[in-house]
Order: C-alpha cells, then sequence, then structure tokens
C-alpha cells in the first residue's frame, strides 16, 4: 500500500485522537529542515506570532511577511515585532482578486475565523462578529523580496483562492508551500477533497504530507479528511531535493510533539523520545524506496 496510507492506518491504530499530536510543532519541525538564514518566509494567517517567532527568533530569517486581517491581532504582531526590521505585517486577506471583503471573526476561537462561516471544531466556541476587510492577491503586492523560499498558508478554507492569486509568485520563485486542508473549512468555499491536488498539480508542484512522503493521487484520497490536515506542496523540480533535506528527522521527532494530556492545547509538549517501532517500521521502509524512485526518474 501507498506509504501515506501505510502510516495514517498506523496513527489511526495508536492513537485515539489526532489531539494527542501538537501538529504546529510537527510543522515547525519540517520547516526547520529547509529554512535558513538567507530564506524569505510569507506567513500568511500569521495570528499572533507562533510560526512568526521561530522564523525570526529562532532560524534567523533574512525576509519575512506577516499576513494577519485580524484587527487585534494585526496590531498584536505589528507590536511584537516593530524592532524587526526585517518583517512587514500586512492587514489584508488574501485571496484571487483584490478589493473588500466580509471577514468573519470569530471572538472565541479567532484562529477559526476568516472570509466565510466555516464549520466549528467546537461549536460552543461560536461568537461570531462580521466585518470589512481589504483583500489582495498575492501576485500584486510589493513585497520588496529577491527571493521566496516559503509560505506558510493557514486561512480557514481560504487557501485554494490565496494560492490562485499567487500563482505569479509560484511560478518565479518555486516555494515550499505549507496548506491546512480540512472538510470543515474548504467546504464553506465550495472546493471538494480533491481540489487541493488537482490546482497544485496544474502548477507541477507535489503534495506531501509533513514527514516529506508525496502523494499520487489515489493516495492523496486514501488520507485526505482523515487523520491530520496538514500538507506541504513542493515544486515537481525541487522534490528530490526537499526529501533529502526532510531525512526522517521530521518522524524521528514525532513523540517529543504528543501533548501530555491529549486535549489541552496549551501544555507543554513531552520530551519522551520513545517512537512506534511498528509506525517507524513502516515509514523507513517506504522513505527509502522513494528515495531510490526519486533518483531514477528525476522531475523533467
Amino acid at each position: 500500500m501507498p506509504l501515506p496510507l501505510d502510516v495514517i492506518i498506523e496513527f489511526e491504530r495508536t492513537s485515539a485522537s489526532p489531539l494527542e499530536y501538537d501538529w504546529e510543532m510537527v510543522l515547525e519541525n519540517g520547516y526547520r529542515q529547509f529554512l535558513d538564514s538567507g530564506s524569505t518566509v510569507l506567513d500568511v494567517g500569521g495570528h499572533v506570532g507562533r510560526h512568526a517567532a521561530i522564523f525570526i527568533y529562532g532560524i534567523q530569517c533574512d525576509q519575512i511577511r506577516i499576513f494577519e486581517p485580524l484587527p487585534e491581532q494585526n496590531k498584536f504582531l505589528s507590536s511584537r515585532f516593530l524592532a524587526s526590521e526585517n518583517v512587514k505585517v500586512f492587514p489584508f486577506a488574501l485571496a484571487s482578486i483584490n478589493g473588500e471583503t466580509e471577514f468573519v471573526i470569530n471572538h472565541k476561537s479567532p484562529e477559526e475565523s476568516g472570509i466565510k462561516e466555516r464549520i466549528y471544531n467546537d461549536p460552543a466556541l461560536k461568537e461570531l462578529e462580521k466585518t470589512i476587510v481589504p483583500m489582495r492577491r498575492l501576485d500584486d503586492l510589493n513585497l520588496d523580496v529577491q527571493r521566496i523560499d516559503y509560505i506558510k498558508v493557514d486561512a480557514e478554507g481560504g487557501e485554494i483562492d490565496i494560492i490562485k492569486g499567487a500563482k505569479h509568485i509560484l511560478k518565479k520563485f518555486n516555494p515550499i508551500l505549507s496548506v491546512e486542508y480540512g472538510l470543515s473549512s474548504y467546504t464553506a468555499y465550495g472546493y471538494s477533497r480533491t481540489t487541493l491536488f488537482e490546482l497544485f498539480e496544474s502548477l507541477d508542484y507535489t503534495l506531501c504530507d509533513l514527514f516529506g512522503n508525496s502523494f499520487d493521487a489515489e493516495q492523496w484520497d486514501n488520507v485526505v479528511d482523515r487523520f491530520y490536515w496538514d500538507y506541504y506542496a513542493v515544486a515537481n523540480e525541487n522534490l528530490p531535493t526537499f526529501q533529502r533535506k526532510m531525512g526522517t528527522k521530521v518522524f524521528d521527532e514525532l513523540e517529543s510533539c504528543r501533548f501530555l494530556n491529549p486535549g489541552e492545547l496549551d501544555i507543554v509538549i513531552a520530551k519522551d523520545k520513545a517512537h512506534s517501532s511498528k509506525l517507524r517500521e513502516i515509514f523507513l521502509r517506504f522513505f527509502h524506496s522513494s528515495l531510490k524512485k526519486s533518483k531514477k526518474s528525476p522531475p523533467t
């Protein structure tokens, strides 16, 4: 069976819930493998700067551009990173067209705010207010950068429209992207489980899981909307290099990303390094097979 499906089946067998893991930490462990002090990063959906702080202070990336349309969060980000001259914070909701848009703020769960009203993870945490925010295409902005290495996209269902508005940037710079994509948010925009895969395929990009394992159409159909909802998208020509940089490092750190008490999202990350031997065996078997195939058939 394809690697992503094997791994996700083992996740489902050994874990009571996806909330046992801090997926933001898993994501961080991933981008730390391919970013460095010369990198330029676009943080789309910066919220309060959980990842921006890593780009700025941890990895010390050269240039960081943050996009956050929520007024309070945008103000907070602007103040938090005021002293960093290599950081610019924009108030735009990114999309495929320019103008203004209605934006739905969920005051009890602001990280689930977006252009459309989505299905909220906890209906009890639903206190909505509608406001108007400026909307821009990423391709039309003056970002004042010479390169773009990574775009982190977390827009509660708006990811497809953001990518459609950034086709020129993707073609020019071939950045790696990370994208959240799940049923509870993309359906609000009228998209389906295959839309993300089909869009990136049309752009000569390959979707991968957070460990760097690539999907074909059948594998994507088997995995999407199951255990996790974060993915990387990598330009086909850069896929072998991306997979070599990722190696097994993200997987090796997986157990350190378990919460001490599943479901409590603000607790200290567990540092136990014990691994699931079965999950690791599956991962390594298919990982090395994937690398051999990529060496034999490099992208054209």
